[in-house]
């Protein structure tokens, strides 16, 4: 047509991407990955094994159940099967401090299920 550009033929660019290209690739895949070797920095080598000296470091912290002790004792109820949102709902913590005495104040929330409700609810 007349008064616009002709695009090359779509077998003309196939051919010359097979002819030109595919070769290139070939080639460099059968010369195999190149290895360079890369020194290993002095900070990655191994510091010779023995007791260090930990007497400048912080005793490690042990920890120890004290739920009961306090109060914090909750049995997590949720369905084994979740076909009604309220039991695919489950239970949470929330942990602030509501009463202002820098002491965080702890909230547990519990989920339910839909037998529970049908026999009055949840206490």
């Amino acid at each position: 047509m007349f008064g616009y550009p002709s695009r090359p033929p779509v077998l003309l660019i196939r051919f010359l991407i097979f002819t030109l290209a595919v070769p290139q690739v070939l080639a460099a895949q059968a010369q195999g990955p190149q290895r360079v070797p890369v020194p290993v920095p002095p900070s990655a080598k191994r510091a010779p094994t023995g007791k260090k000296d930990r007497s400048a470091l912080p005793p490690v912290p042990t920890f120890k159940d004290i739920a009961k002790e306090v109060g914090l004792t909750v049995s997590h109820t949720a369905a084994p099967e979740a076909h009604y949102v309220i039991d695919s709902t489950s239970g949470g913590v929330g942990l602030f401090d509501c009463d202002n005495d820098e002491r965080l104040d702890v909230v547990l929330v519990n989920g339910s299920t839909v037998e529970r409700l049908r026999q009055g609810g949840d206490p």
